[in-house]
């Protein structure tokens, strides 16, 4: 088996953005009291860097910032819905509507922080056009994700789907074209999507954008 993992070109650009409770934002969105901010982080290797940043900058401002570094994606929406932190930093706004929409929570976007792409990767295929009919390609199976994959995969004509669904309600389900590939939850498939947090845990890099 191949030891490099090729990815196609097409890459989707994702907003990664900062969070928080609809009734505990102030004017600026972050602060708590008067000059402390804490603050739930995704602990993925992209995350990291932006949020260091931001804490210098702050507390050159004179606040005092608790950083906490998690792994869980329900947690840092439960925890700032419930109050016990001013603003969480792990997510884009497919997977927050979905979040507060599954949960009735009301937690809200405040800015989009950075633009990560997500691509399709393959250890047996160079392009798209190698794809044989009847391929099987790995999706999320959050219901955020898996739309947006979906919505990857069409972009490129592999697939076709009703327009009027929205991204994060989109499923398999809702193929209304499938003239060659297939996609699937199973382990063995000739193609996967990756987010860039997982491409940096296995040290993958995206091919440059075609002009």
């Amino acid at each position: 088996m191949p030891s490099s993992v090729r990815a196609h070109p097409r890459l989707l650009s994702i907003a990664a953005l900062t969070a928080a409770g609809a009734l505990t934002a102030t004017g600026c969105g972050l602060v708590e009291d008067e000059d402390t901010i804490s603050i739930m982080v995704t602990e993925s290797a992209p995350f990291q860097e932006p949020t260091e940043i931001a804490v210098e900058l702050l507390e050159d401002e004179g606040y005092e910032v608790d950083v906490n570094y998690v792994t869980d994606i329900n947690q840092p929406n439960q925890v700032v819905h419930n109050g016990e932190y001013s603003a969480n930093y792990f997510q884009h706004l497919a997977f927050l509507n979905n979040f507060n929409q599954s949960n009735e929570t009301e937690v809200e976007p405040l800015f989009s922080v950075y633009y990560a792409p997500v691509g399709l990767f393959s250890l047996e295929h160079d392009s798209l056009e190698d794809l044989p009919d009847g391929a099987q390609i790995n999706l999320p199976v959050d219901p955020s994700n898996n739309g947006r994959a979906l919505q990857l995969l069409a972009d490129e004509g592999l697939i076709e789907f009703d327009d009027e669904v929205s991204v994060i309600e989109l499923t398999q389900n809702h193929i209304t074209e499938n003239p060659g590939a297939s996609s699937s939850s199973r382990p063995t498939s000739s193609r996967g999507r990756l987010p860039a947090r997982c491409r940096r845990r296995v040290r993958l890099r995206p091919p440059r954008r075609r002009s």
